[in-house]
């Protein structure tokens, strides 16, 4: 929780400390590697975006939004 409302509020290094410890707590937490994707985003580091949504985007069932943001890393 506290790595959203630090994304939320602009704190993206905040926020991806907090984000970047949770995943790696709880691999499989898919909701807090999109928030922690979102932030690395935000700082503009692309291929943290797409190391962290890599295990998302691989699956059969992979989400939009997440095929979308490794996408646009991609290409940036």
């Amino acid at each position: 929780l506290k790595g959203a409302v630090e994304l939320q509020v602009g704190s993206t290094e905040r926020a991806v400390a907090r984000l970047r410890d949770l995943v790696r707590a709880r691999p499989l937490h898919f909701p807090a590697r999109r928030l922690l994707a979102l932030a690395y985003w935000r700082r503009g580091d692309h291929a943290a975006v797409i190391a962290s949504l890599s295990p998302m985007a691989s699956r059969s069932d992979a989400d939009s939004w997440t095929l979308i943001m490794i996408g646009r890393a991609e290409e940036a």
